[in-house]
């Protein structure tokens, strides 16, 4: 069964990024704990940002192939990677159950429904 795949774009330190949804299991056992890290202190301990990148890439490369690794770690800014993270997670049906911008935290999280 091919399941149809939602797609978008990031306007990210002045590129146009094409992202894709990721997958229930994913978000479950990558993003969800991911998040937990995130929300226990600083994205630049231990592997979190790494972690953050490797979410980051599975997006891109399905709708961009040709994207890499080491471009995304080389070429993205601290705060970039960050939103670009948000807005991967936000196509893929999680976001802020309070609507509010910032700091997230496991708790302010759910998922969303298209219907």
């Amino acid at each position: 069964m091919d399941f149809p795949t939602l797609t978008a774009t990031a306007h990210i330190a002045g590129l146009d990024i094409p992202i894709t949804a990721l997958p229930c299991g994913t978000l479950r056992y990558d993003v969800m704990p991911l998040i937990d890290q995130i929300a226990g202190g600083d994205i630049l301990k231990d592997d979190t940002l790494d972690k953050m990148l490797s979410v980051c890439h599975r997006s891109i490369a399905k709708a961009d192939p040709s994207v890499t690794m080491e471009q995304l770690r080389d070429g993205l800014m601290l705060a970039d990677v960050a939103q670009l993270f948000q807005q991967i997670i936000k196509l893929s049906g999680l976001s802020r159950k309070d609507g509010q911008q910032g700091e997230a935290s496991p708790q302010s999280f759910g998922a969303t429904s298209t219907g």
